[in-house]
């Protein structure tokens, strides 16, 4: 049998610096690698089994066990899970120290509890490494392995389960041979005193560059750095590099990779994945009241269960109509289902289409809700769990099926495993008696199954023919071969060594138990230790990147700066913009390019000749306000056709609570025609039980958890405000209300059109136009004040032009429950506003025709105003006297500000 050696440390299962070359019967690895490699020559293999089902099977022992007098007992109620997870990590680490599952502990302490319930989970929790650990041991009994162990690490580094299995393999310690750099180098003279131990005299460094510490605003700057530097590092074939990387590391191979360069694959872990994050978005469907981002999320996700071009019309729904099932939902379906028919070939297919696209909506979206507490059926959990791995496994096979492979199909498998695992613990709860679970618990088991996540599988370590290969390393514990250049990105900081989570007398126990816990301060030296072993590593080039948005400092630098007087330090931002010269080597800088000044704000904006901006075919009211008051922003929006971007949000703000309210009147007075009989509260029941019945289809956001104070004060405004509309028209005598009345016509311009959110007709025909608002009663009784209202005045005159007279005007608002009149007294007891400049209303329309048709002239000259903060006003630009009082500015909603100029000083 071929004699095998196997080179051990503590930190190799995440990889080793090896720049030797391999050998047969030579096997380098850490404790994992070796238990595996212990369990498949002895036939003690172990099944795979999730941390997440170990957890759940925990969980169901502390249940067994669990009584008002159990030190976890509080805390397990709350978060069993988290309490079963916190204390097997307990169990896992005595059984590595030594414990073999006996009683320990004095009655009535926590040592004594864990053993009690070791009695039951002994039997049932699959087993733990220490437990794999003593199993080997017990089977090394009875036969013999031709193995040399030899270790990196002294053998005292290891728990104390390993030193057993260690000195039954014959394990031997060996020292690390790293050859020194020149000893006139400054990285050879630090090598030097660190292996000469404390002394009162400092290393004073020449800095000559083979040891530098480069400090950069932040990871994303050094990123792009060392970006530029790959090709360097590499031009030399006899010079081998490594990178060690710590902390976030995926700026890294981005800025790599955008300049077409082999990428090293040190990209971070994530389980942020688009795929991964299908399965918590789809489980979050489930629950009552729907959460509208959530539900966005869903359907605005780049992947899903649902095709896109059911998704997108959907999420565009939710956006302005935070539910389901309400009209902008409904109407949505209806254009979805629309499309199906005009694009299917006949209409038994059509019918089937729409039959399962109707299907997959109820079912992904308009399934049963339950209530977070207690929460779903397990059953109903695990089949849409089911569903999205079939999901998954669809697309996996039309990939296949179209011999299209995409680089990141490992992420399938891997989604496709985690959904499986949560069905595994799923059927694990529902085997303990378990019925029902809350979200709280399906949150805490998606999370532990994805864990996380995994790294870009479209992102592996790539070489080049023209350059030498780089090694890529995580861990500065496993630099045990020399190598001549290293860079050590993110030296920033390191996890501290946590505290043992049990008393000095509870620690007494275990040691009497036989649980040989390791020593922390031996752990905190072996660690010290292990931060030197790159700067020994290296042979003739060591540099640090550190980042100035770091919390804190890597404690290597504590130990260096009690051997060396001033660390060399170079600021990296000065040098790649070229004002520092400071060597770095050959070290690439960035190309400076002139600085090219923003351009200013400025009042007029004048066209080029020829260029003609046309009149539109139709305005309303939101397009000619902007037209009159604040040109550029006319221009921008509708001839240049200027759109923000589509990002969709959840609506949720005053308009938000001005549509529910509006739409919970509209169908009051829908149910109600008669306003004579109309009781104040009837209405006001009937209204808070309607909006009790809107808000879960357009405004479920204020059914979120924290939001019923706010949900209850919106309530409250909207039944005061139905009751004190309707007693303003019935004390006006009016008859009957009509809302959301269209209406068209034309002004000097062209056509018009517009919506009357409320028209009231008495006995005797006259009419009033009421335009509905939340809030801003101060705000628009000033504006009817100051002759700005130009909104009523449209109305009016597409009211006049539609022949039903000259009508009263004004604004109610909801959430002060007010009614403001202009010049009227249509309504009693309405507050009545005349304008300062007492001017009736016709006077109104005719100057805004003539400020209308002054725009229009300047327009056509090719001249725009833009009257926005940080310009002088232009004389010529301004209305005459026969048109409106020109705005100094307007750019309230406005979506342009970084088009329309910066300050001199910005």
């Amino acid at each position: 049998m071929m004699e095998i050696t196997f080179t051990l440390g503590v930190a190799f299962d995440s990889g080793v610096l090896r720049t030797g070359s391999d050998e047969i019967g030579h096997i380098i690895g850490g404790p994992v690698k070796l238990l595996n490699w212990l369990e498949s020559q002895l036939g003690l293999q172990q099944p795979v089994v999730s941390s997440t089902s170990r957890a759940i099977t925990y969980r169901s022992c502390l249940k067994q066990c669990d009584h008002p007098g159990q030190f976890f007992h509080d805390s397990f109620s709350v978060d069993p899970l988290g309490v079963a997870k916190a204390l097997l990590d307990w169990r896992d680490s005595w059984y590595l120290a030594g414990w073999n599952g006996q009683s320990i502990g004095e009655p009535g302490s926590r040592p004594e509890s864990i053993s009690a319930i070791e009695a039951v989970a002994i039997d049932c929790v699959p087993l733990c490494e220490g437990q794999r650990v003593q199993s080997v041991l017990r089977a090394l009994d009875d036969c013999t392995l031709t193995l040399n162990v030899v270790s990196c690490d002294s053998l005292d580094s290891y728990p104390v389960v390993w030193r057993l299995l260690l000195a039954k393999l014959g394990a031997i310690q060996t020292s690390i041979d790293y050859p020194l750099a020149p000893v006139e180098t400054d990285l050879g003279r630090v090598q030097r005193k660190l292996d000469e131990g404390p002394s009162a005299e400092k290393l004073e460094l020449n800095g000559d560059g083979t040891f530098l510490v480069v400090e950069a605003p932040s990871r994303a700057f050094s990123a792009e750095w060392v970006a530029t530097r790959v090709p360097a590092l590499g031009a030399d074939k006899n010079v081998v590099s490594a990178l060690l990387v710590q902390g976030d590391a995926a700026e890294l191979d981005i800025s790599i990779a955008a300049r077409g360069l082999p990428t090293l694959s040190v990209s971070n872990h994530s389980a942020s994945r688009p795929l991964m994050q299908v399965l918590p978005l789809a489980l979050e469907m489930l629950w009552a009241p729907i959460n509208p981002s959530h539900l966005l999320e869903f359907l605005a996700h780049p992947v899903g269960p649902l095709p896109s071009k059911i998704r997108t019309p959907l999420a565009e729904a939710v956006a302005s109509q935070p539910g389901i099932g309400g009209p902008a939902w409904l109407s949505a379906i209806a254009q979805i289902l629309g499309r199906v028919e005009e694009e299917s070939e006949s209409l038994i297919e059509a019918e089937k289409k729409k039959r399962e696209i109707s299907e997959s909506i109820a079912y992904w979206l308009e399934c049963e809700k339950y209530s977070p507490l207690p929460g779903a059926p397990i059953g109903v959990v695990a089949e849409r769990v089911a569903a999205v791995k079939d999901w998954i496994n669809q697309r996996v096979a039309q990939f296949h099926a179209n011999d299209e492979l995409p680089a990141d199909l490992p992420i399938y498998y891997r989604a496709t495993g985690q959904a499986d695992e949560l069905i595994a613990a799923l059927h694990e709860l529902e085997g303990q008696g378990e019925n029902d679970i809350d979200s709280d618990l399906l949150r805490r088991l998606v999370h532990s199954v994805r864990g996380e996540g995994m790294a870009r599988p479209d992102i592996r370590a790539e070489v080049a023919s023209d350059l030498a290969s780089m090694f890529t390393l995580a861990d500065p514990a496993v630099f045990v071969s020399p190598i001549d250049s290293v860079i050590w990105w993110g030296a920033d900081d390191a996890r501290s060594i946590p505290r043992y989570p049990w008393s000095r007398a509870e620690l007494r126990q275990l040691k009497l138990g036989g649980v040989e816990l390791h020593d922390l301060n031996e752990v905190s030296e072996w660690r010290a230790e292990s931060w030197l072993r790159p700067i020994r590593s290296a042979t003739k080039k060591l540099m640090f990147v550190v980042h100035k948005d770091a919390e804190s400092q890597h404690p290597v630098f504590d130990h260096l700066r009690s051997v060396i007087k001033d660390l060399p330090t170079a600021e990296l931002q000065p040098h790649v913009q070229g004002q520092s010269n400071a060597s770095l080597d050959s070290y690439s800088r960035y190309e400076m390019l002139d600085a090219v000044s923003l351009p200013r704000k400025s009042r007029l904006w004048a066209l080029g000749s020829g260029v003609k901006i046309p009149k539109r075919a139709m305005e309303s009211f939101s397009s000619l306000e902007s037209f009159v008051y604040g040109p550029y922003m006319w221009v921008l929006r509708y001839p240049a056709k200027i759109r923000a971007g589509k990002i969709l949000s959840v609506s949720d703000d005053n308009m938000l609570k001005g549509n529910l309210a509006h739409q919970a009147f509209e169908d009051y007075f829908a149910a109600f025609p008669d306003i004579a009989s109309a009781n104040s509260a009837t209405a006001k029941t009937w209204i808070r039980e309607h909006l009790r019945g809107l808000l879960p289809k357009q405004g479920a956001v204020l059914l979120l958890p924290g939001r019923a104070p706010e949900r209850e004060r919106f309530l409250s405004d909207v039944v005061q405000a139905i009751a004190i509309l309707l007693e303003h028209l019935k004390q006006a005598n009016v008859v009957s209300v009509e809302m959301e009345t269209e209406l068209s016509g034309s002004y000097v311009g062209g056509e018009l059109t517009g919506r009357l959110d409320l028209l009231a007709r008495k006995n005797d025909g006259r009419e009033a136009i009421v335009d509905i608002k939340w809030g801003g009663a101060n705000y628009r009784q000033k504006a009817l004040e100051q002759s700005k209202y130009l909104q009523l005045a449209i109305y009016s005159a597409l009211h006049r032009q539609s022949g039903g007279g000259i009508p009263a005007v004004g604004y109610f608002i909801i959430a002060q429950g007010e009614l403001l009149v202009l010049n009227d007294n249509y309504f009693p007891n309405a507050v009545i506003v005349t304008p300062e400049n007492g001017e009736p209303l016709q006077e109104f329309w005719a100057r805004f025709e003539q400020s209308w048709k002054q725009r229009r002239a300047q327009l056509d000259q090719g001249e725009i105003e833009v009257n926005v903060a940080g310009t002088s006003i232009v004389e010529d630009l301004l209305f005459d006297e026969k048109g409106l009082r020109s705005e100094e500015t307007y750019e309230s909603f406005s979506e342009f500000g970084a088009l329309v100029g910066w300050e001199a000083d910005a």
